[in-house]
C-alpha cells in the first residue's frame, strides 16, 4: 500500500522473471543493496536502483521509505537463532568428546577411587550425541529459512519500490506497506 492506495505488484513480478513484452508499473524500480544507516524517512541504502529502462546505475546511496522492517526482523531473528544453536552444538560436541576421551583414558587402566564410572561416561557421551542430532536438525531448518535471503551474513535488500523524489542529493524510494 502506497499513500493509501493498494498496488498489486504481481504483473511486475511476472514480467521480471521473463522480461517479455512491455514492462508494467514503470515507476517501480528494483533496489538492491546494504543498509548503511537510517534517518527520519527510513533506511539509507548503499546499492543500486535499477530504473524501468533497465540501465543499471552506478552504486550509490539512496533512501528507502517504509522499509521492510518485518523481513529484516525475521532475518535477524533467524541469524541470532543459528548463532545460538551453533554455540549449543559446540558445547554438546565438547561434552561428547570429553566423555569419549575419559573413556579412552580408562581403557586398560585400573580404575582409581573417585574416577567416573564407565557406564556413566557412556551415558554422558550418548546424551551429548543425541543433543547433537537434535541441534543439527534445528540448524538445518534455520538454514532452509535463511536460504531465501541473498546473504546469511548480513541483511541484503532486494525489493521493488516506487520512485518518490529526492531528499537533498539522495534519491528517495517508497517500499510501501506490505500485506501478506
Amino acid at each position: 500500500m502506497i499513500n493509501g492506495q493498494t498496488v498489486d505488484l504481481t504483473p511486475l513480478f511476472k514480467w521480471w522473471g521473463k522480461h517479455e513484452g512491455q514492462r508494467p508499473l514503470a515507476n517501480w524500480v528494483h533496489i538492491s543493496g546494504t543498509i548503511t544507516g537510517t534517518n527520519a524517512m527510513g533506511w539509507i541504502v548503499t546499492g543500486h536502483a535499477e530504473p524501468a529502462d533497465e540501465k543499471q546505475n552506478e552504486e550509490g546511496k539512496l533512501v528507502l521509505k517504509h522499509p521492510p522492517l518485518a523481513d529484516f526482523a525475521e532475518f535477524d531473528a533467524l541469524r541470532r537463532q543459528k548463532q545460538d544453536l551453533e554455540k549449543q552444538r559446540t558445547h554438546a560436541e565438547s561434552q561428547a568428546n570429553g566423555a569419549q576421551s575419559q573413556l579412552q583414558d580408562q581403557k586398560g587402566k585400573h580404575r582409581h577411587a573417585g574416577t567416573t564410572d564407565a557406564a556413566t561416561l557412556r551415558q554422558q557421551e550418548n546424551n551429548a550425541k543425541e543433543r547433537l542430532k537434535g541441534l543439527d536438525t534445528q540448524i538445518k531448518e534455520v538454514d532452509k529459512k535463511l536460504a531465501a535471503y541473498p546473504s546469511q551474513d548480513h541483511y541484503h535488500l532486494d525489493c521493488f519500490a516506487l520512485t518518490a523524489g529526492s531528499y537533498g542529493k539522495l534519491e528517495v524510494y517508497d517500499y510501501g506497506i506490505a500485506f501478506h
